[in-house]
């Protein structure tokens, strides 16, 4: 994220660092941005470190996400707070729960017969 704010909600992460590119980071604060995250699920074999990357930007909040189901604190990542409200009504699933929605309902599209 570079120049603004950003609301990334309800999403499923898998870090595959053995994976054809590796893993570097799933979230990454650039240069005048604010992200807050809410009820995300990482899963797999990371730091919770590493799943935040501070690219110049500093303001970041994150309300009930987990990482391998257990829920995240950021909190030694000492950055300062998102600092603003989304303008609109999100109700967010459980992180489980959207991750479990994801794994069941993302994929390939139906393929169509001409």
């Amino acid at each position: 994220v570079r120049f603004g704010q950003v609301h990334v909600l309800n999403n499923l992460y898998l870090a595959r660092p053995d994976g054809p590119y590796g893993f570097a980071y799933a979230l990454g604060l650039g240069i005048e941005s604010a992200l807050l995250s809410q009820a995300n699920a990482f899963e797999g074999p990371v730091a919770p470190a590493r799943l935040v990357r501070t690219l110049k930007g500093e303001r970041f909040t994150d309300q009930g996400s987990t990482l391998n189901g257990v829920p995240l604190d950021f909190s030694a990542l000492a950055l300062q707070p998102a600092g603003w409200t989304p303008p609109y009504r999100m109700h967010p699933e459980p992180a489980a729960q959207a991750a479990a929605r994801v794994q069941a309902e993302a994929g390939r599209w139906p393929t169509i017969s001409h």
